[in-house]
């Protein structure tokens, strides 16, 4: 069984020093406070930002929850952020997430599969943060076409996800 405090300890791993980890018995998560490092697989950069991340105990198929309250943030489900005060940052496709750490878990060591599923978060949540930062930066109202993303529509998400199932490239 997966622990949420072995994606949280994992997760840990790649936050600025100073991070808390703490355990939330009514919800039954652990959550992470911290500063992220924006660098990721397309960009290396001295900027970070602040987040919580909620790792729940069903994280194998339930991502973690992250939020980010810096002043850059835009809001709203262009942008793969909630357009209300809880901040919820759109980082990775739940049914992704299932389809990849569900056949990892079936052949995979615990430890494994949290280190994996760490990066993944981490990559994912940098690359978003980094767009909302540079958008920021350049004035830019519009999420750009280029920088890709699951569809907004659940069930349009879950389309393009089975053709990329279909097609080999998932």
């Amino acid at each position: 069984m997966h622990d949420a405090f072995d994606l949280a300890t994992e997760l840990r791993q790649h936050l600025c020093a100073g991070s808390n980890l703490m355990w939330q018995g009514r919800s039954r998560s652990v959550l992470l406070q911290g500063r992220l490092s924006l660098s990721h697989d397309e960009v290396v950069t001295g900027e970070t930002a602040s987040v919580v991340i909620e790792v729940p105990q069903q994280w194998q198929t339930i991502p973690p929850l992250a939020r980010s309250y810096e002043a850059w943030i835009k809001r709203g489900v262009e942008w793969h952020s909630s357009s209300n005060f809880d901040r919820v940052l759109c980082y990775v496709f739940t049914g992704h997430w299932q389809h990849h750490l569900g056949r990892l878990s079936s052949r995979s060591l615990d430890k494994s599969v949290a280190h994996y599923a760490a990066n993944w978060c981490v990559n994912s949540l940098a690359w978003l943060l980094y767009r909302h930062l540079y958008a920021y930066e350049h004035g830019i109202t519009k999420w750009n076409s280029a920088w890709g993303g699951w569809a907004h529509s659940p069930d349009e998400a879950w389309q393009d996800f089975e053709k990329l199932k279909q097609g080999g490239k998932i």
